[in-house]
């Protein structure tokens, strides 16, 4: 009897055991869900993003080089004036009054030295026939050099005079667009004042001036020979048409200060899009990679040490894969080593992985706002 309690006990015990399912047994892991992508091959534009802003090519301040009322504004303030084009009008009688004195005194020391030349050609012949000392001869002539440098000088101070009259007109030195007028008719003016009348910007065309660090030097310098670089400039409002410019000027230097250094680029802007103190984005293509690997940026992960991503093995498991990584190319990143062309990474799910990971590809789900693909 009680070797069959005994027995019976075991079975009641075995079959206990088999009810449980392996209940100590450890679990199978679960695959994690993620996103793939797979790596590819293409000629890569290296690509230098910077913020620039608009100058005017030239700039002038208009200033009064005589003084005086003023009588006449020629110009709409903020308005085009054309080369040559007469901005303000100082009042001009005082200084015609004064060209008139001077002429006045011109004729009458050309009047003199035409005498005193007479006076001169008679001494020199009565000398000859000795009716006269050679003493005398000689201040004749004296004379009449002192009269010539007379009329030198009032013709001097006569041109001094007309350019006195002719600054009685402020003209453009260049087409561009007025600022607004410090002055207003009636208003008396200084020559040579510290602030000008108003400044005119030529805007045909427009400069562009912007600061890259100086580890692109090599780059910006490596492009052929009398080939600029072109730009491309996005204006707001209208980045899905950028406009075309090209870098004309390279500072000599790095600033030693930033460790950046200053360029400039032109743009024809015929048609105004571009206005002084306007902030822009721009992008300079600098050079081509032949063959670049790209995978989606979201795919390189940074570690403590290092860049890395999570390679797709054949047998569904992950692998932890240290990159270099190169330039960014809109939604791309070049990975320069540590991938080939064809291998298949992670590009969501990543926090969830660990190496030898087992995954279960996912359709990427669709951008907000994004109607699903039937």
């Amino acid at each position: 009897m009680k070797s069959f309690r005994c027995i019976a006990l075991a079975f009641l015990l075995a079959a206990s055991a088999a009810c449980s399912g392996g209940k100590d047994a450890p679990p199978q892991k679960a695959a994690v869900a993620v996103v793939t992508a797979t790596s590819r091959a293409a000629d890569t534009p290296v690509v230098i993003e910077a913020t620039g802003r608009i100058e005017a090519s030239k700039t002038v301040g208009i200033r009064a080089r005589v003084g005086g009322a003023l009588e006449k504004i020629h110009f709409q303030e903020g308005q085009a004036v054309q080369a040559g084009q007469i901005l303000f009008t100082i009042d001009r009688r005082p200084y015609l009054a004064a060209l008139h004195n001077k002429e006045a005194a011109l004729a009458k020391s050309r009047a003199e030295l035409a005498h005193a030349e007479k006076e001169q050609a008679r001494y020199q012949r009565a000398v000859q026939k000795g009716l006269v000392s050679h003493e005398e001869a000689e201040n004749a002539a004296v004379s009449a050099a002192s009269l010539q440098a007379t009329v030198l000088a009032d013709q001097a101070a006569v041109e001094s005079a007309r350019l006195d009259l002719d600054y009685c007109q402020l003209a453009a030195p260049f087409s561009g667009i007025a600022g607004e007028s410090q002055a207003d008719p009636g208003d008396m003016v200084k020559a040579n004042a510290d602030a000008p009348l108003v400044t005119i910007n030529a805007i045909r065309p427009a400069h562009i001036a912007f600061s890259l660090p100086g580890k692109y030097l090599a780059d910006l310098r490596q492009r052929p020979q009398g080939k600029p670089l072109t730009v491309s400039l996005y204006v707001a409002g209208r980045e899905q048409t950028p406009l075309t410019g090209e870098i004309f000027f390279m500072d000599n230097s790095v600033g030693e200060n930033t460790g950046a250094i200053l360029l400039k680029a032109r743009y024809a802007n015929q048609h105004d899009e571009l206005w002084p103190g306007q902030m822009l984005r721009l992008t300079i293509i600098t050079r081509i990679i032949p063959q670049a690997v790209l995978v989606p940026s979201q795919a390189v992960q940074i570690g403590q040490d290092e860049m890395y991503v999570y390679v797709v093995k054949d047998d569904a498991t992950v692998a932890y894969r240290p990159v270099t990584v190169g330039v960014r190319f809109g939604a791309e990143t070049v990975v320069d080593k540590g991938l080939s062309v064809g291998e298949k990474v992670v590009t969501e799910g990543q926090m969830q992985l660990r190496p030898g990971s087992l995954v279960r590809e996912q359709v990427e789900k669709p951008a907000a706002g994004a109607e699903a693909t039937p």
